[in-house]
């Protein structure tokens, strides 16, 4: 798990340009928090919760002023979102600190990793953005392990994953904040279709991510480099 990440195919800076530099306090405080993440036993048993939230997308809004672009077009897919009273939605960004005024507005209060997981699964559709950096967000992983239907920005560092599932294909294409709140709210409003791509994605994850394949994934890989 210390080996560079550029061994299974993450780039840093895909599409952001964001250079890879002073996450390590970024990545510490992050640990501090794992101690309250659930078992993937707790989080699985939340794949029969009830679903009364349309729409999910809550992200923490990062204060550096090299997220500014980011943080800016993850603003403009919940402005959108907020404006469409005909759905419940669970929107906004949450921060220990106060929003920049601009942004005041879109605040949602702060889950912790239970709330966090609790409100995710009893999404009907999960919007995703791709993590600073253009790295995979954890939310693909919490989506996939419940089974919500995603709609968001491509996946640009596992080509292979998207070839093996096509059904990925109709979910991560998308990066215009129109598109994005367009398919979120027409998966919303066809709830056969989401659960069917909720369906696959919980079986994707249990066939292909789960740690067990997930291990043999990053044990082949090693295999075939010489240390």
């Amino acid at each position: 798990m210390l080996l560079t990440p550029r061994l299974f195919g993450f780039r840093p800076g895909v599409n952001y340009n964001v250079p890879y530099k002073d996450y390590l306090t970024d990545a510490k405080f992050r640990l501090r928090d794992l101690k309250n993440f659930q078992s993937l036993e707790q989080i699985l048993a939340h794949r029969t919760t009830a679903k009364d939230i349309d729409i999910f997308f809550v992200t923490s809004f990062r204060q550096n002023a090299r997220h500014a672009a980011v943080m800016n077009h993850r603003y403009q897919v919940i402005k959108k979102l907020s404006s469409i009273t005909s759905l419940n939605m669970a929107t906004g960004f949450s921060s220990e600190k106060a929003l920049p005024e601009e942004y005041a507005k879109v605040f949602y209060p702060r889950l912790n990793q239970e709330n966090y997981l609790e409100t995710l699964a009893r999404a009907k559709v999960v919007i995703y953005t791709q993590g600073i950096a253009g790295c995979l967000s954890s939310k693909f992983g919490l989506a996939m392990a419940l089974g919500v239907a995603v709609i968001g920005e491509p996946l640009g560092n596992n080509p292979d994953l998207l070839i093996a599932n096509p059904h990925l294909k109709e979910q991560f294409s998308y990066s215009n904040p129109d598109d994005i709140v367009a398919h979120a709210v027409h998966l919303a409003t066809n709830p056969e279709q989401a659960r069917t791509l909720g369906a696959l994605n919980a079986a994707m994850f249990d066939n292909q991510l789960a740690p067990r394949p997930t291990a043999e994934y990053i044990l082949q890989a090693l295999q075939k480099f010489q240390f």
